[in-house]
């Protein structure tokens, strides 16, 4: 059965972003469903690592000294998503590509450090997402996908930093 017959795909997508101050690493299984033609609606689950470098400050012996610690904060949640591809029945290479919007609810616990002590974080993120994809059949069962996408809301202490590229295996 050729990708573009397939009525449901599952996948398995995951990125990574590991920055000077913060870290973040990301896995969301999926599956979606054809809902119109050239438009696949979906769900998934997402876990995330999440951690922030930071700086204490404690008196030692009248001498202010500066630490570096690394917050650790898991998150969990998931995501609803609308995939279109627009190009889906040409001969060209352009049939592999999409456009996909998304929604995301994720909620984290974790601790941080802070001069006074060690202190529990519980926070919820709602983010919207829209991006670019492209899908390159493997074989005729498994994709390799690359997704760009950029989050629409400007989200007060956003996990995300903007671009955001997931990669996912797709069967």
């Amino acid at each position: 059965m050729a990708q573009s017959e397939r009525k449901t795909f599952y996948s398995l997508s995951g990125s990574a972003d590991f920055g000077r101050f913060q870290d973040r690493l990301e896995l969301t299984p999926s599956v979606s469903f054809r809902l119109l033609p050239k438009t696949y609606l979906g769900i998934g689950l997402s876990t995330s690592y999440y951690s922030n470098e930071t700086s204490v400050y404690s008196n030692n012996n009248q001498k202010l000294v500066e630490s570096k610690v690394k917050d650790v904060i898991w998150y969990w949640g998931g995501e609803l998503f609308i995939r279109y591809h627009p190009f889906e029945n040409q001969a060209t290479l352009l049939r592999n590509c999409f456009l996909q919007s998304s929604f995301e609810t994720l909620k984290g616990n974790g601790r941080y450090k802070e001069e006074n002590g060690t202190y529990s974080y519980h926070s919820t993120h709602k983010t919207a997402f829209a991006g670019i994809g492209y899908k390159q059949p493997l074989n005729e069962r498994l994709s390799l996908g690359l997704l760009l996408s950029f989050k629409l809301n400007n989200e007060k202490n956003s996990i995300y930093r903007n671009p955001i590229f997931r990669l996912s295996f797709e069967f």
